[in-house]
């Protein structure tokens, strides 16, 4: 099968695309390297698509081919970044026209969401709990999550699957000094 990984080259889209390979698909990693790394690639064996996920134009690109998945980890993660105009471009906005052209060509979507969007809750988090996310990055997450549920309800038989990622560590984690998990 033909998997698309956006943000690809990141600590968990590699560690996807490299699990997806040893089954035997092919993968194409779509990353504009803005935060993920070359050198996470070397053991890739697919196709790489150096583009943004802003421009990229998806028909253009996959649309003769017979895609079963698109994982979108793709985003801007840093906590810290307060440009609400470029998150919400990056993590909402780009989203919004991948999950159209995934609807539109019948491709299931799995996107990373994040625990951010339940802000200082107090634990244990639950799915439908009330979303109070601190910061932008938080605020981008919970809006993806509220496009998938439209997009769901008006498309009901596609898959768009989130992910709420808590604290996710491994090997390719980029060393993030004191924001290292």
């Amino acid at each position: 099968m033909n998997f698309i990984i956006t943000g690809g080259a990141g600590f968990i889209g590699i560690n996807i695309a490299l699990e997806l390979e040893k089954q035997g698909h092919h993968v194409y990693i779509v990353d504009n390297l803005s935060s993920g790394s070359k050198d996470n690639l070397k053991e890739f064996q697919g196709t790489f698509i150096q583009e943004d996920i802003r421009t990229i134009d998806w028909e253009k690109r996959f649309g003769k081919l017979d895609i079963a998945c698109v994982f979108h980890e793709a985003a801007i993660t840093d906590t810290r970044v307060m440009d609400e105009r470029l998150i919400k471009a990056v993590n909402v906005d780009a989203f919004k026209r991948l999950a159209e052209y995934c609807i539109s060509k019948n491709i299931k979507l799995i996107y990373a969401s994040s625990a951010a969007v339940y802000g200082s809750a107090a634990p244990p988090m639950v799915e439908n709990q009330k979303l109070t996310p601190l910061n932008p990055y938080g605020k981008s997450k919970k809006l993806m999550d509220e496009v998938a549920l439209e997009f769901i309800e008006k498309n009901p038989k596609s898959v768009i699957i989130g992910l709420r990622y808590f604290n996710v560590f491994g090997q390719y984690e980029a060393k993030k000094g004191s924001f290292a998990s």
